[in-house]
């Protein structure tokens, strides 16, 4: 099992090669009750986990840190993709 530091590195170097605007990439481990994910270990699970305004909204585990760096990247994309579109919406 990967530690933390590790696969928050591996992270980076992957929005690195994806060009990712800053604003879009973040590594917490603490909640930040404001929608966006973060990254808690629970014995030998690494857990993505969503809370905002205090609760929690979605955690999903697993073991593979391959799947938790999925669940992190794609939020991501998802992002540069809504931002692509949006500079590039057509308008009639």
């Amino acid at each position: 099992m990967k530690m933390i530091a590790a696969i928050k590195s591996r992270y980076y170097s992957i929005a690195r090669q994806l060009k990712a605007p800053a604003a879009h990439v973040h590594f917490a481990t603490t909640p930040q009750h404001d929608g966006s994910p973060h990254v808690e270990m629970d014995g030998e699970s690494y857990c993505y986990v969503v809370t905002e305004r205090g609760q929690e909204f979605e955690r999903r585990r697993t073991t593979d840190a391959d799947e938790l760096l999925y669940l992190l990247v794609s939020d991501v994309t998802r992002a540069m993709a809504s931002d692509y579109e949006l500079r590039h919406r057509a308008t009639h």
